[in-house]
This record gives C-alpha cells, sequence and structure tokens, in this order.
C-alpha cells in the first residue's frame, strides 16, 4: 500500500510521522495489494483544531474519513478506526455479493392443505 502524507501549518516531528505511517499501515490487511491502494492523508492544526483527513482509493474502492481533535495523536487513532470500519464494510459487501440477493426463494416445497 502506498501512503502519501501532507502536512499542513505545522511541522511534524518524526515521532508522529513515524507513529502515523505505523497505524496506517494496519490498512493493507483488509485491501489487497492486487487492487493497488493509495492512501492519502491530510494533516493540518487549525488554532487548537488538530485535523485529519484521508482518502483511500484503488481498484474499485474509493473512501472518506475526517476527524478533528485537540491532539494530533488522537486524530490519528480517531480517523483511522472510522476508515478501517469502513473498509471492512466494503469487504463484507465484496464478499457477499455472489452469494444471491437477500430473502432469495429456497428450494424447499411447501405443502398447502
Amino acid at each position: 500500500m502506498q501512503i502519501r502524507f501532507t502536512f499542513k501549518n505545522f511541522e511534524p516531528s518524526d515521532h508522529l510521522k513515524k507513529y502515523a505511517d505505523s497505524r496506517f499501515r494496519k490498512l493493507s490487511k483488509y485491501v489487497k495489494e492486487r487492487e493497488n491502494p493509495e492512501l492519502q492523508v491530510n494533516l493540518s492544526v487549525d488554532k487548537f483544531r488538530h485535523k485529519a483527513e484521508l482518502v483511500l482509493t484503488g481498484k474499485d474502492l474509493h473512501l472518506t474519513a475526517n476527524e478533528t481533535s485537540e491532539d494530533m495523536y488522537s486524530t490519528v487513532d480517531m480517523v483511522l478506526d472510522k476508515i478501517e470500519a469502513q473498509v471492512r464494510k466494503a469487504r463484507e459487501k465484496s464478499k457477499n455479493r455472489g452469494k444471491g440477493p437477500k430473502g432469495a426463494r429456497s428450494d424447499k416445497s411447501v405443502r398447502m392443505d
């Protein structure tokens, strides 16, 4: 998975860069490499608000998540939780697509007297 970072209105510490990179690498277990996943991470600071915006794109995949808090580390954790939930939901949807429509009739016959 390719991860690109953009920082706005602040100079990130090396620890923050490593922390964010290690946290976002967790998403690679949900997304297959053949889908060429790409994660754009935008981190910014406006006065006391620390914002994170994620855009995950790949083959048949486009997910976004936004989060704001007073601490950049907690913002990274919260936005990761959001995007992780979206990726899991999309993965489950794609698994269930080939199984037929919900409520499909079964082959059992019912006797009506």
